[in-house]
């Protein structure tokens, strides 16, 4: 309901999605590092100047949906990151 009062009803249900789910930074840490410090070392990367987990959750599947979701190049940034 807030979300749309404030205007943002697609953000907020892509955040809800993200938080009823697995962290997507728990299963990159898995094959970029080991441990908690290489999972909060790829969300800061990926966090650039957003200082909110959960907007960084929602700028993320932004720049996956512009990719073209199913696409070579999605697929290719999913593994990447």
């Amino acid at each position: 309901v807030l979300g749309c009062i404030f205007g943002v009803p697609g953000d907020v249900c892509t955040l809800a999605a993200a938080l009823s789910v697995k962290s997507p930074f728990a299963v990159t840490a898995a094959g970029k590092g080991s441990g908690k410090g290489a999972q909060e070392q790829r969300k800061m990367e990926l966090a650039g100047d957003l200082e909110s987990d959960q907007l960084v959750l929602v700028k993320l599947f932004e720049h996956w949906e512009r990719l073209g979701k199913r696409t070579p190049a999605a697929r290719g940034w999913c593994r990447e990151n």
